[in-house]
């Protein structure tokens, strides 16, 4: 890849641009930005050495001069920016293609982590893994990793990872050696439009593996096994492995006797050929859920399929506490703890609560949810009170439109409903704002109590707010 030395990203205090800034200032890059409002990660990427304006602008090609500009998905091709950049000599690029690009100039083995749920912690496991071991990978995460101080690792070998969203079909872009599926559930439908299309759309990806490379992908999970199973039809050049908390495999890894309880998840882990197993370790998790024992298992896979020692790869994942907003404790408030969770689909609401009923037996549940995106409200409204009716108390927070201009004569109001037609005597309440889901925290808790403020838009304010002094 040509070196380029200035570079401009757009939408650059999103998770996955920002990842790259990081990357672009680790090279001595100068390295501007913009986005649409103040953030946080704004401010830190100054203090790294950015220099980001606040609002997109036609004339940031003529004030920043860069030779490339990155921008992201959510940013038409009729954008003024880009059209300007485009007009100036400036050789624009949309970031899933940059990303394929920075892939392509790792000597690898280079690993790509795609699921329409568990991606964010996989590539989490599989960074803390990776270190560990001492095999110095680079790695992006679409989440925040305490342990790195960001959401990028920069390592000195040519191990590359990274997660891979399929959102817009962005994954395609990327030809890994090494690619996870952790699922390939129906999501995105805004762009999609069916589950057939998201099925397709994660094949397609998966095509893209490198000739003789690795599939890695949940058992557990039907659409991850479908895909698995049409791409075996037209890449058999591809090894195909399998992980499993539940099913029983003849090859792949598989945990056997997962245990939770208080804080800990116990289970013993095998990696089978021919039925056989080729080796066992003892897997010790501080994160919940069965379906964080899958995330681990898909670790295990990969660090092996990259060289590292089993043994080595579990004890690293005893330490691993968690990627930014995905069961994060946010802190506690007279004897109520709080904790936050990004999970914005029905399957990842379950998964959670369920995990949580394991992690602190006995214990009131209070959800606090806020919707993201008014299309995936409507789309999975059903899916979403069959979820949610699941805890004790739900608190619906209003709709987070993200990109949506448009209601769609949806509100969070419907989803109140849905969830007292699925189970009438749930306690569920409806927040316009901040404020009031704060005002109803503070009159319902009682110490004991387990709050969870769920969703991918900034409910995890509401929290922060409730335990604030």
């Amino acid at each position: 890849m040509t070196e380029r030395r200035s570079v401009h990203l757009m939408g650059i205090g999103g998770i996955g641009v920002s990842a790259l800034a990081r990357i672009a200032l680790s090279r001595s890059w100068h390295v501007t930005g913009c986005d649409r409002s103040e953030s946080p990660l704004l401010a830190r990427l100054r203090h790294e050495g950015a220099e980001i304006a606040v609002g997109h602008d036609a004339d940031h090609s003529e004030r920043f001069q860069p030779d490339l500009l990155i921008y992201t998905a959510a940013v038409p091709e009729t954008h003024p920016e880009l059209a300007s950049a485009r007009a100036a000599g400036v050789e624009v690029v949309g970031r899933a293609e940059y990303l394929g690009r920075l892939m392509a100039d790792h000597h690898g083995p280079r690993v790509s982590i795609a699921g329409s749920h568990g991606k964010s912690t996989t590539t989490g496991m599989v960074t803390c893994a990776l270190a560990a071991a001492g095999l110095d990978p680079t790695c992006l995460i679409g989440a925040e990793y305490r342990p790195i101080g960001g959401n990028v690792r920069i390592g000195g070998s040519g191990l590359f990872v990274t997660e891979s969203c399929e959102a817009y079909s962005s994954f395609h872009a990327l030809r890994p050696d090494i690619a996870v599926v952790t699922s390939a559930d129906a999501d995105h439908l805004d762009h999609y439009g069916t589950a057939e299309a998201v099925l397709a759309s994660f094949v397609r990806f998966c095509e893209g593996i490198s000739r003789g490379g690795q599939l890695i992908y949940c058992a557990d999970d039907p659409s991850a096994t479908e895909v698995a199973r049409r791409v075996s039809a037209v890449r058999p050049d591809v090894l195909q492995t399998p992980y499993s908390a539940s099913a029983s495999l003849d090859d792949g890894w598989i945990a056997v006797g997962a245990v939770q309880h208080e804080g800990r998840t116990v289970a013993d882990v095998a990696q089978r050929v021919g039925g056989r197993d080729l080796r066992r370790v003892s897997l010790t998790l501080r994160v919940p859920g069965e379906y964080n024992v899958r995330n681990a298992l898909a670790a295990l896979a990969v660090a092996e399929a990259c060289g590292a020692d089993p043994d080595v790869t579990a004890r690293a994942l005893a330490t691993f506490t968690g990627v930014g907003r995905r069961f994060e404790l946010v802190g506690e408030r007279a004897g109520v703890e709080v904790w936050d969770d990004y999970a914005h689909h029905p399957t990842e609401i379950t998964a959670l609560i369920g995990g949580v009923r394991a992690w602190r037996p006995g214990r009131r549940l209070v959800v606090v949810f806020q919707p993201h995106l008014y299309s995936r409200t409507r789309d999975f409204m059903q899916g979403f009170a069959a979820a949610l009716a699941e805890a004790d108390i739900v608190i619906i927070d209003r709709i987070y439109a993200a990109r949506e201009p448009d209601t769609m004569g949806v509100h969070g109001s419907h989803l109140v409903e849905a969830i007292g037609a699925a189970e009438p005597d749930r306690t569920v309440l409806y927040a316009d704002s901040d404020a009031e889901a704060v005002g109803y925290l503070r009159r319902i808790t009682r110490a004991g109590d387990v709050v969870l403020t769920v969703g991918a838009g900034d409910v995890d304010a509401v929290g922060r707010a409730f335990v604030a002094p």
